[in-house]
């Protein structure tokens, strides 16, 4: 494993090494999406190998929006994607 490895990168690993394979075992027909949204810097893909953590520059109410459609899906039993495709033309860039 590379020193550093991006959060989104990360999170997918652990999403399909330990995660998956335990609802795939446990829970057969369970559907689900598997995503890692929110607002940490990881999710808007500006996570950094110190340890300092990204300027928190959205302050209007409407950043939320880009807490839905930053990140990554890495399952979608239930149409995650569909509802950030609804929403990705929200916010633009700053």
């Amino acid at each position: 494993m590379p020193d550093f490895m991006h959060g989104l990168e990360l999170n997918r690993i652990f999403y399909q090494e330990a995660v998956r394979p335990i609802l795939d075992r446990e829970f057969p027909a369970l559907q689900y999406s598997a995503a890692l949204i929110g607002v940490g810097s990881e999710v808007l893909g500006f996570d950094i190998h110190t340890e300092l953590d990204a300027i928190d520059w959205l302050t209007i109410p409407q950043e939320k929006l880009r807490t839905v459609t930053a990140g990554a899906v890495y399952h979608d039993g239930i149409g995650l994607e569909a509802v950030r495709e609804r929403f990705s033309y929200y916010p633009t860039d700053v």
